[in-house]
């Protein structure tokens, strides 16, 4: 299927990472494309903070398995 046509893809958006001591209570698919990196995307299900004006509050556990820091580009969806 074409990208356009998953909706899990179709519906991402992207936020900048903010750090969080806890997760959230809503649930999402949360992605980093890492273009220098195997493999070059990276996606994880995990607890988020409900997103506010472009940001996503991750928790610890989220940021290291996806390997971000505070303030870098992740993609997040609903479903």
């Amino acid at each position: 299927a074409a990208t356009d046509d998953i909706t899990v893809v179709r519906d991402a958006k992207e936020a900048t990472v903010r750090a969080a001591e806890t997760e959230g209570k809503r649930w999402a698919i949360v992605g980093v494309e890492v273009p220098d990196a195997r493999p070059r995307f990276r996606a994880i299900g995990t607890r988020i903070a409900t997103p506010e004006a472009g940001a996503v509050a991750l928790g610890a556990d989220a940021r290291a398995r996806l390997g971000v820091e505070d303030g870098q580009k992740v993609w997040l969806s609903f479903g």
